[in-house]
């Protein structure tokens, strides 16, 4: 049945208020340093300006994986020395191991103490906000501060296989959990065999980084402190999966029951399979703590950032859960394996402390206050004029950080509650005059204030899958006339009175549906406001439908979504494909929720995508198996098909909407810049644990 959208319209004041914030970025002017305008990047290939202002260098601390550049003796914070000579603590080297990781701080070595105050806001946002800066990061592998190279973290090292199919991991000797109990290969086969394999605490039943070529990867023991990945096909992306945090096996948080290994001394107690007693005496604690069976009970102790008990690999350990109604508190953790160069353990600083903030207005107002010690993620780019303004009463400074994808309009290509509007947006032209009918330097300057880059589904410039500059405005510059010309070339010629196009079956006029959902640092329903006027000029009908985050998320699992706003490209082709081809998660999903399902299933459930887009989704698991650089090749003819093709529509590229970040003047080694990266969970590449309050 065809669920009937309803249409929001916005008061005349409020459009005047959007139209009002491109003119805001007047303000800065005078407050932050300008450069000329330019889409061009530097002579490394970052791009240097974004918008109007200038972008600071990238940078971030240095692993150092030369054993001879190892500190020989190592030191640690006062009250750790405290808890040391009182017999409560094992000495510092013995915590942190025989092979600790050593960063080389950005700035110089710092010193301990102090407390870092951040704000908390809303939901999964509030899980990304304490994840995103207090794991460390937790994978075994990393990027380097550029994310174009992979360095060790919590593994020492691997080899490849010249097949590419197995690739062996060396753990870090003596590394221990936050309670003190070894992390080994026992961890990461606990993950593997007891947890993901588990088909009732594994829902999805299999991750796509887990897969190959269609086929399962299998993990081995090897010893105590190695692992072997074995893939049936080359597999040369799986080192860069174990470093990326948002893999499913690339950390132990984030996520339930994913994340590459658990800590099995702390879990096994909760598992029929090991808890003394077996099945029922999980059943019966999981009941006795208000659980309806062992299965939500486990996953509750696997939510980090609920439970204080639960073990975590990361510089803070949690103290305070965030179900506190006002702050989450996250304190030194003493077998932290990180230390500088000098031999210091880190963190420096001491204490992380979250309060709660009901809207980001509050968090703005708090940032001008002083009032945070730094914040990045939840400050959107409207938010931009009033902490440029503010940085000297707060005691601040503002740093930006592009993101390296596009922001734009995901189009439901499976969609089907309406026969006639689905086979419409199945139509290569329909979807390419609805992106030539879009103004996109007016949506930039008003709602990202010039600060992106106008452009089609193409990541940044400087991103190694890149397709090339004439594939920037592919599609994707504001051309009314051609949008006509080619809705009038595949049959929607008829308009009614008011000069809107008629459906083809004689009931009435074309409406499309855009669900405004207030994400990405922008008011979606504002956004879609716009675009309907301008889809006027091309006698397409657009209604705005305003709807809170998590109903529309209901909404696009169940296939009754027609477009949404969400980020259309991706920094990474391979490892975070969902808004390129079916298949992810989240707001991503709606690119087709039923083609994601035949992927996955292996063509057993859902529906098989249309020719256009099934041949990209081939030629995605096509380049899964090669090596460079057919690999590098075969990711920007993926991105140059889709976006000739228009699957998503972008609109700006580069934006600011999650690359706002403030830290105070008294912060030491704070990168000017750092890679806005999903992959990444940035700005843990800022290496927190290296900061220090001079």
């Amino acid at each position: 049945m065809h669920r009937q959208l309803h249409a929001r319209r916005i008061s005349r004041r409020e459009l005047l208020k959007v139209s009002a914030a491109a003119s805001a970025a007047s303000l800065l002017v005078a407050c932050f340093p300008q450069a000329t305008p330019s889409a061009s990047p530097g002579a490394s290939g970052t791009p240097q300006t974004a918008g109007k202002y200038a972008l600071g260098k990238l940078g971030g601390p240095e692993v150092i994986t030369d054993a001879s550049k190892f500190p020989k003796t190592f030191k640690e914070a006062p009250e750790l020395a405290a808890l040391v000579q009182q017999g409560k603590l094992p000495p510092v080297a013995d915590r942190i191991g025989q092979d600790p990781i050593v960063l080389k701080p950005l700035e110089g070595i710092g010193k301990y103490g102090g407390t870092l105050r951040k704000a908390l806001f809303g939901g999964v946002t509030a899980e990304l906000t304490a994840y995103k800066f207090g794991v460390g990061p937790s994978s075994l592998f990393y990027w380097d501060p550029t994310r174009t190279k992979v360095v060790p973290n919590l593994a020492l090292g691997y080899e490849e296989s010249a097949d590419g199919k197995t690739l062996t991991v060396h753990l870090r000797r003596g590394l221990r959990w936050n309670d003190g109990e070894p992390f080994t290969a026992d961890d990461i086969m606990f993950w593997f065999e007891d947890i993901y394999q588990n088909k009732q605490l594994y829902t999805p039943g299999t991750s796509t980084d887990l897969l190959i070529a269609g086929k399962p990867v299998a993990i081995e023991k090897v010893d105590q402190y190695t692992v072997r990945y074995v893939s049936p096909e080359r597999n040369s992306l799986m080192i860069q999966r174990l470093a990326s945090p948002l893999s499913d096996v690339g950390g132990n948080t984030f996520r339930v029951a994913r994340g590459g290994y658990q800590p099995k001394h702390y879990l096994m107690k909760f598992h029929p399979k090991y808890a003394a007693g077996g099945q029922a005496a999980v059943d019966k604690m999981a009941t006795d703590a208000k659980f309806n069976g062992w299965v939500p009970f486990f996953q509750d102790r696997v939510t980090w950032q609920n439970n204080p008990d639960y073990p975590l690999m990361s510089p803070w350990k949690v103290t305070v859960p965030m179900n506190n109604p006002t702050q989450f508190v996250m304190e030194r953790n003493p077998y932290s394996p990180w230390v500088d160069t000098d031999g210091n353990q880190l963190p420096y600083i001491g204490k992380l402390q979250y309060t709660a903030a009901d809207n980001l207005e509050v968090v703005a107002t708090r940032a001008v206050a002083g009032e945070y010690d730094f914040q990045e993620n939840i400050l959107g780019v409207d938010k931009l004029p009033v902490l440029i303004d503010g940085q000297t009463r707060g005691g601040y400074k503002v740093y930006l950080d592009p993101e390296q994808g596009a922001i734009g309009i995901m189009i439901n290509l499976a969609y089907e509650d309406d026969p006639e509007i689905g086979e419409w947006y199945r139509n290569v032209d329909f979807r390419r005059a609805l992106s030539l009918g879009i103004d996109r330097s007016q949506i930039n300057e008003t709602f990202f204030l010039g600060t992106g880059i106008l452009s089609s589904s193409a990541p940044s410039d400087d991103n190694l899958y890149f397709p090339g500059k004439e594939w920037r405005t592919k599609w994707a510059t504001l051309d009314i006339a051609q949008a006509n010309q080619l809705l009038d070339k595949i049959g929607l010629t008829q308009k009614d009175s008011d000069g809107y196009r008629l459906r083809k079956d004689g009931k009435g006029r074309l409406r499309l549906a855009f669900t405004g959902v207030a994400r990405l640092g922008v008011d979606g329903a504002q956004l879609g406001e716009m675009v309907k006027q301008h889809w006027q000029k091309i006698g397409i009908q657009l209604d705005v439908d305003n709807v809170a985050s998590a109903l529309a998320q209901q909404r696009i699992a169940a296939n009754q979504t027609q477009m949404v706003l969400n980020a259309v490209a991706t920094e990474d082709v391979y490892l975070f494909t969902g808004t390129l081809t079916p298949g992810g998660g989240g707001f991503s999903a709606i690119i087709g929720v039923p083609y994601g399902q035949w992927l996955t299933s292996g063509g057993k459930q859902g529906k098989e995508p249309f020719p256009a887009l099934k041949q990209a989704m081939d030629l995605l698991e096509k380049g899964k198996t090669q090596s460079d650089p057919e690999r590098t090749e075969t990711a920007k003819e993926l991105f140059r098909q889709h976006i000739d093709n228009v699957f998503t529509i972008g609109i700006v590229s580069a934006d600011l909407n999650q690359g706002v970040r403030i830290a105070k003047t008294t912060l030491g080694n704070v990168p000017a810049r750092i890679v806005n990266s999903n992959l990444a969970q940035s700005p843990v590449n800022a290496s927190p644990q290296t900061f220090y309050f001079k």
